[in-house]
């Protein structure tokens, strides 16, 4: 009987352990050096001297003696760093799967293209990727969306003349344009339809055009 207990013990210690450790936050650190960005020796003194071309790996506009990077992975969220900068973040599903990468610039500013993929992206899937947004400076550029199939969804182009003016398309999932037209970001800061708008039926047609008036 006194045996018996013993085993129990054991084997509720070893299920209690399980436990803790599942419910523990995963976390992962890796820090590396690369040697310095490499440049044209104008002056052959075999050092760095400013104003001479140099291959700006870290794109901070700046030469950099070494870079360091650090790879930091808490739960579904990965930041790497560069010198202590922020420049990208790599966003997964609970089953590891990648779900989103995030670029930004030496100033930490929204900068290159953002992707977002479906949950059920695979690498033998190449219709997994669900948006794409470009950025430039911390400013949207251009977004296009699409069907689980690959095809588009929607385009979203900020307008060159207005900051606050997107121009948009959207489809049908056989790649037919279903609706064009403007979209405003209001004095309240919601987005709101602007302008004229077409929309259209599946065989292309023009089903209905209607303007929208929204103060500038």
């Amino acid at each position: 009987m006194k045996n018996f207990v013993i085993i129990i013990l054991i084997f509720t210690n070893i299920f209690m352990l399980i436990l803790i450790n599942a419910n523990d936050d995963f976390e992962s650190k890796i820090f590396s050096e690369e040697k310095a960005e490499s440049f044209k020796d104008l002056n052959n003194n075999k050092k760095y001297d400013k104003g001479e071309p140099f291959e700006d790996l870290n794109q901070n506009n700046k030469w950099d003696s070494s870079i360091t990077e650090f790879i930091h992975r808490k739960n579904n969220i990965e930041t790497i760093k560069l010198n202590g900068v922020v420049r990208e973040q790599k966003i997964y599903f609970d089953n590891n799967r990648l779900k989103e990468v995030r670029k930004f610039d030496s100033s930490e500013e929204k900068h290159g293209v953002w992707t977002e993929y479906f949950e059920s992206n695979s690498p033998d899937n190449k219709n997994n990727i669900k948006t794409e947004t470009v950025y430039k400076k911390g400013k949207l550029i251009e977004r296009i969306e699409y069907f689980s199939t690959g095809e588009l969804k929607q385009m979203y182009t900020t307008d060159i003349n207005y900051s606050n003016i997107t121009d948009v398309i959207n489809y049908y999932p056989d790649g037919q344009i279903q609706s064009e037209g403007k979209k405003i970001l209001t004095k309240s800061g919601k987005e709101a339809w602007y302008g004229n708008w077409v929309f259209y039926n599946r065989d292309g047609t023009i089903k209905q055009e209607k303007v929208f008036d929204q103060n500038l």
